[in-house]
């Protein structure tokens, strides 16, 4: 019954992964409008949006991204290393996105430390 108490309390928490999920992501998106994207018209920088937590199986998903209806702007913008932005840089989501990852798996390694204890 032992295995099965620990089991239960890590299932517990697994619900809470969305929510810390949700907040690694707001806080790229932050990351990104302030230091990363290139700001002509303010248009793409406010066209970053971070979309609903959703679960696929055993997978915890949060999309985050720029463009909305200026899609294909956004995509070149971050594509494109060859522009010479006065404000921002290419791969403004790619960036700060692969800087969290290693926090990622720290934060919910941490989050998660006493429910295998």
């Amino acid at each position: 019954t032992e295995g099965l108490l620990r089991l239960g309390s890590v299932a517990r928490h697994l619900e809470r992964i969305g929510d810390m999920a949700t907040n690694i992501a707001e806080d790229v998106m932050a990351d990104s409008k302030s230091n990363y994207v290139p700001v002509k018209d303010n248009a793409l920088r406010s066209s970053g949006k971070v979309g609903s937590v959703r679960r696929v199986g055993n997978d915890v998903i949060v999309e985050l991204g720029f463009g909305g209806a200026a899609s294909d702007y956004a995509w070149v913008q971050h594509e494109n290393l060859d522009y010479a932005h006065k404000v921002g840089q290419a791969k403004y989501l790619e960036i700060p996105l692969m800087a969290a990852v290693n926090d990622m798996a720290a934060r919910i390694g941490f989050y998660l430390g006493d429910a295998f204890q």
